[in-house]
């Protein structure tokens, strides 16, 4: 019966849900910072587009008390379904880990394994800002990891390492109780050292300045929770409040699914899933600016490996 209302989950999702391609942003200079994982310079750098901005106009439709946050959140019964991992969109999607120094001694403090992140480029990774910058030591991991084709601790095709980061300044500088604040601004791109993407393939980014409201999205990634571990997990839901920087849906996800992709059945990614509260997960939702710069990422990619 699960796997019917799945099958027609996916067959009204693919008739009924098309957005148009339009931006959101309230800004024209996107300030970033780059660490750079070889050297540990870190550069602060300002990102400029020339595309006319479409502002948002739709109101908020769900205050979010902040104090109900959590890392993730199942809505109702856990739903996710394992998937293979050297499937495709699948084997777009991959674990994270990382190694910390945070007092730049030299020396491993700690490891953290519980991150997901996904395709874009040939070498480009993107995920959660949260995941790959620690706000209590506000520092960057000394390395992060990305395991692809996950099916398994000892089971895996290729472990990638990162070259470089990028996030928003205006995530580094938010305080860590201000929410709201981060979640707008929650996305990181992670340059990686193999061209991982002419194996895998890579999503496409999508961006729109309606509402999402109703449409079906998929959440795909990789749970720390028992039993799920080291193993990639889905699930369905439908968009129920849209903001303009952010969307709130019914899929399923616990903690370790940070900066998983939230897509669609044509692997058109809307959002990167954050985290979550009792009646629902949420997802930054990508900004014009923001959108560009992945653009520019994926071409510079592709300069890097032409074929």
């Amino acid at each position: 019966m699960k796997k019917i209302c799945l099958f027609l989950l996916v067959i009204i999702f693919a008739i009924g849900n098309t957005f148009p391609i339009f931006a959101v942003d309230n800004e024209d200079v996107l300030c970033i910072t780059t660490y750079d994982c070889n050297t540990g310079e870190i550069i602060e750098s300002d990102y400029n587009y020339s595309d006319n901005v479409v502002s948002y106009s739709n109101p908020i439709l769900d205050e979010i008390n902040s104090s109900n946050i959590m890392p993730s959140a199942l809505i109702g019964n856990d739903n996710r379904m394992r998937v293979d991992a050297t499937e495709s969109p699948y084997m777009m999607i991959g674990d994270i880990y990382m190694q910390w120094d945070f007092n730049d001694d030299g020396i491993i403090d700690d490891t953290t394994y519980s991150g997901t992140g996904f395709m874009m480029g040939p070498d480009v990774m993107v995920t959660a800002a949260h995941v790959v910058y620690w706000k209590t030591y506000e520092c960057f991991p000394y390395r992060t990891y990305f395991v692809t084709e996950r099916n398994g601790e000892f089971e895996y095709r290729e472990i990638a390492k990162s070259m470089s980061i990028s996030v928003s300044t205006s995530f580094i500088e938010k305080e860590a109780t201000d929410y709201d604040g981060r979640l707008a601004h929650d996305w990181a791109i992670v340059i990686l050292d193999t061209n991982v993407g002419d194996r895998t393939g890579w999503f496409t980014c999508g961006i729109t300045s309606g509402s999402l409201n109703l449409s079906s999205v998929i959440i795909s990634g990789y749970p720390d929770d028992d039993g799920k571990k080291y193993s990639q997990w889905c699930d369905f839901g439908v968009v129920t409040n849209t903001a303009a920087s952010y969307f709130i849906y019914t899929a399923d996800a616990t903690g370790g699914q940070s900066g998983a992709p939230v897509y669609d059945v044509n692997n058109v990614v809307w959002g990167i899933h954050h985290g979550g509260y009792s009646s629902g997960n949420q997802a930054y939702r990508f900004s014009e600016s923001v959108y560009g710069f992945i653009q520019d990422e994926l071409a510079a990619g592709r300069e890097r490996y032409p074929n």
